[in-house]
């Protein structure tokens, strides 16, 4: 089916609206890049913005040469890891379940989890429910 001139036009406009929005997030990070990539002087003055002037892996050594910080991505990696699969696992569960047809208290099931996402309790119950199941300082806190 042939496309209308208007079309063409509009189609023309949202990808420059895209295009755009999309440069609009990324030009940050490439600048941050960019600064971190460059000499101490360059990004004092000034001189940096999207390509790194002095190129020097120096912060990038001074980082990971530090062994905290190294225990501190591995922990992050950990923790996403363990969390992303228990979050995806009761998700297919659940999902799985819902989806049944004779599934009986399903309207309940679905109500309850809705609830969850429009009404937070906030940090206080949270915290108490973490230390009365003794979890304070463990990993098991943060999942």
């Amino acid at each position: 089916m042939a496309r209308s001139a208007g079309e063409r036009v509009l189609d023309a406009f949202i990808i420059a609206g895209v295009g755009l929005f999309s440069l609009l997030c990324v030009l940050p990070m490439v600048h941050i890049l960019a600064l971190s990539l460059s000499g101490n002087r360059a990004v004092m003055s000034g001189e940096v913005f999207l390509w790194p002037v002095d190129l020097t892996f120096h912060s990038y050594s001074a980082v990971f040469g530090d062994m905290s910080m190294i225990r501190s991505l591995m922990l992050t990696v950990v923790l996403v890891v363990v969390y992303t699969l228990i979050a995806l696992t009761m998700t297919v569960m659940a999902a799985y379940a819902l989806s049944r047809r004779h599934f009986r208290g399903k309207n309940v099931m679905f109500a309850l989890i809705v609830a969850t996402m429009f009404f937070n309790p906030g940090i206080i119950p949270n915290y108490l429910l973490v230390k009365n199941l003794h979890l304070i300082d463990s990993l098991w806190s943060l999942i």
